[in-house]
């Protein structure tokens, strides 16, 4: 561990672990654990402009804490507890949870692990670029404003709402996630649930589209698929359209961001790009000139700031009467509860001055 950071009570405590606590304050230095070290624990701290590139963490615990303009660009998170109900290995006892913030902090290429426990977290105007964000599902209490996403990000449930039962404990009924820029990311099995998709910004055609009304769009091209001769063409694409209507529905006032793929993930690429067009072809669609086309995920020099004039991606309002049925041309998510984190029952309980 380096000089600057022991004089600013980042402590070596037993089993291997490091504690920042209560009311540290680090600031534009570079986070360097002794050798072995891969177990970190955040209490109340706050930092700003620390170095944390390249270093894996087996445990990554934070309560209550801010990051301010840190850089995690290639760091391995294996277990991390991004917005954690506490510290010290005692069971939660749901009475208090405080909001830990990222702001301004860069993840270029960080690896989070499918175990990541989101928790009640905040993230402004962070950079989330081709970083790995796989499977993860303990998101329901995380925020996210201002932030840029590129590179592929799948199988990630985003949430408008936090769980009925932790609302109080939180003090909140919702969570804010707006102004965020997709333009360069690469969607795959990404569900926003109670989210205003207008308030973001997304890719567009010929990959996207942001689309209302899905129910009846969704009605209007089941005809075309209902004549395909193959009957496993056919079910396929009316199990993935009702599918699209119904969380439509239930998650975002009939509104969602559509792509080919969801048009039936089976179905011979032909005729999925078909009913993709189908669904999209009305006067609702995304507008060409609100929709930025996706940027290449190789750029390094993507900020909030310098999206944050343009347009956000919106849709239309269309009338029923304007989606027709077309002739086919046939032939061409419950978040767990807080983790049991064993490596922090070690853990003194007074606090590191």
């Amino acid at each position: 561990m380096t000089e600057a950071l022991q004089k600013r009570s980042i402590t070596v405590i037993e089993q291997g672990i490091v504690r920042a606590g209560c009311e540290t304050s680090v600031h534009e230095s570079r986070f360097q654990p002794p050798t072995g070290v891969t177990d970190v624990i955040f209490d109340r701290a706050r930092l700003v402009n620390v170095d944390f590139t390249g270093l894996r963490f087996a445990g990554f615990t934070a309560y209550g804490s801010e990051f301010d303009g840190c850089d995690f660009s290639g760091a391995v998170f294996e277990q991390p507890s991004l917005g954690s109900t506490g510290v010290g290995g005692q069971k939660w006892d749901g009475a208090t949870w405080p909001q830990t913030v990222y702001r301004d902090c860069a993840f270029r290429r960080t690896l989070f692990s499918p175990h990541t426990f989101f928790g009640n977290v905040r993230f402004e105007r962070c950079v989330f670029d081709r970083s790995r964000l796989r499977e993860q599902t303990a998101t329901t209490e995380a925020e996210f404003v201002d932030c840029v996403f590129a590179g592929r990000v799948r199988n990630i449930n985003f949430w408008g709402r936090p769980a009925d039962r932790d609302q109080a404990v939180l003090g909140r009924d919702h969570n804010d996630f707006t102004g965020n820029d997709f333009t360069a990311a690469e969607l795959s099995h990404v569900a926003f649930h109670h989210i205003d998709l207008r308030a973001q910004r997304f890719p567009g055609p010929p990959g996207y589209a942001l689309l209302d009304r899905i129910t009846q769009r969704v009605r209007a091209v089941l005809p075309m698929a209902d004549d395909w001769p193959d009957e496993r063409h056919r079910e396929e694409a009316r199990f993935a359209l009702e599918f699209l209507a119904g969380t439509a529905r239930a998650w975002n006032d009939d509104q969602a961001l559509v792509s080919p793929a969801d048009m039936g993930r089976k179905l011979p690429p032909a005729l999925r790009e078909e009913l993709f067009a189908a669904i999209r072809r009305t006067t609702s669609d995304t507008s060409p000139d609100r929709a930025a086309p996706p940027r290449s995920s190789t750029t390094t020099s993507l900020s909030p700031n310098s999206l944050r004039s343009r347009p956000l991606i919106s849709a239309t309002s269309v009338s029923s009467s304007s989606i027709q049925p077309l002739q086919s041309t046939y032939g061409r998510f419950t978040a767990p509860g807080p983790p049991d984190n064993a490596f922090l029952a070690s853990c003194s309980e007074s606090a590191v001055k």
